[in-house]
This record gives structure tokens, C-alpha cells and sequence, in this order.
């Protein structure tokens, strides 16, 4: 199974402060001490070892490769963040892309259906295949603009899998499953058919004429 996260930001009591992260009690995780191996005991009990877990960005403001180790799953691919320094970190530098793609796939379905995925840490309005339906996920506004962004593109195919809007959505921090994302974004039409390029491409050929 594959899993999806952004925003852990290990290392960093402003941003858990700031988004005012509570633990299992309700508490305010105000410092690296009580949230950091809170936050990795969340993932290490989602995601199975032989799982593979996405995360997009924003890991940690330094020690990158010191809490990786503390994850026990052992397939991890990394898309960088703002917070991440993927050129200072000598053990870490390869292990960076600003993109990448995968499928997401409807596991538990009969027919085996997958959509192509386009992994960044940034929100896109439009993404490689977006017009056919691809899926698009992504982290760093913290569960703060889902709301903008479905009421300025109903139906897209494309969602926020950083810590903050898991709570919001799953109540609790913890990666999202490749299941849980084809069951939210492949009920969803997409807002950027190629149906409109189409009649746009029509519109101007007869203009033209």
C-alpha cells in the first residue's frame, strides 16, 4: 500500500504551535520533545514496513536523515519542501525532487483501476494531465485553502495529504492511504476537461473562418 504525507516539519515547535497540534490527550504540542515522536508514532502505526510512504515535503528544518531513521517503514520517497535543505545536507541531497509521479490505485476495488499522480509540495491549478483526469497531491498550506480552492475548481481532481488537513479530515495526524485518496478524487469529475479545449480550440477555428 502506498501512503501520503507532507508537513510533518520534525524539529520545528513554531509550526506545531502555530497550527496548535493537540496529542492523543488534547494537549498543545508546543515543542519538538512532545510533538516529533508523537508525529512518527502516528506514521510508524499507519504505514507498514514493507509499505510505501510518500511524503511531500517540509520533513524537517534540518537532520533530514536522523528522522527518517526513526520511521520504520522502509520504502520512503521524498518531494522537497521550502523547509527542506536539500542542498547543505550531504546524506540527503539525492534523495530530492520537486516532483514526481505514481498511481494511485483503487486497492480494495475488483477491477484494478489506477490514475496517474502528480506529487508536488506546492498546490497547482493546472498539472501534467489535469485535462484527462489525473490526480494532483500536495502539501505547505497546512489544510488552509482546501475550501478556497473546491469553490474555485468544483470537482477537482486534486487535495491537500499534509498533517493539518488529515486532522481536519481523519481526525487525527496521520499519512493518508492510497485507498482513502482514490476514494475522495475519483468521485470527483475534475475541473479541467479536455471536453473544453476542445470546443475552445472549435470556437477559434471557426472564428477564423
Amino acid at each position: 500500500m502506498k501512503y501520503f504525507t507532507a508537513d510533518t516539519h520534525f524539529g520545528n515547535a513554531g509550526v506545531s504551535r502555530c497550527m496548535r497540534r493537540l496529542d492523543a490527550l488534547g494537549a498543545l504540542m508546543d515543542s519538538p520533545e512532545k510533538h516529533d515522536p508523537f508525529i512518527i508514532n502516528q506514521i510508524n502505526k499507519t504505514v507498514g514496513v514493507n509499505d510505501t510512504l510518500y511524503i511531500l515535503g517540509d520533513l524537517s528544518d534540518n537532520n533530514a536523515n536522523y528522522y527518517l531513521k526513526k520511521l520504520t517503514v522502509k520504502d520512503i520517497v521524498l518531494v522537497a519542501g521550502n523547509h527542506d535543505d536539500t542542498i547543505g545536507d550531504p546524506f540527503m541531497r539525492d534523495r530530492w525532487k520537486d516532483t514526481r509521479t505514481t498511481k494511485v490505485s483503487d486497492v480494495n476495488g475488483q477491477h484494478g483501476f489506477s490514475m496517474q499522480t502528480i506529487l508536488s509540495h506546492y498546490p497547482h491549478m493546472f498539472w501534467d494531465g489535469s485535462h484527462r483526469g489525473y490526480f494532483h497531491l500536495y502539501g505547505h498550506v497546512h489544510g488552509m485553502r482546501e475550501e478556497t480552492l473546491d469553490s474555485i475548481y468544483p470537482q477537482r481532481r486534486s487535495m491537500d495529504v499534509g498533517l493539518d488537513n488529515a486532522f481536519k479530515v481523519l481526525g487525527e495526524y496521520r499519512p493518508f492511504s492510497e485507498q482513502e485518496i482514490w476514494d475522495r478524487l475519483s468521485l470527483r469529475h475534475g475541473h479541467d476537461r479536455v471536453s473544453f479545449y476542445r470546443e475552445y480550440q472549435k470556437e477559434l477555428y471557426t472564428d477564423s473562418n
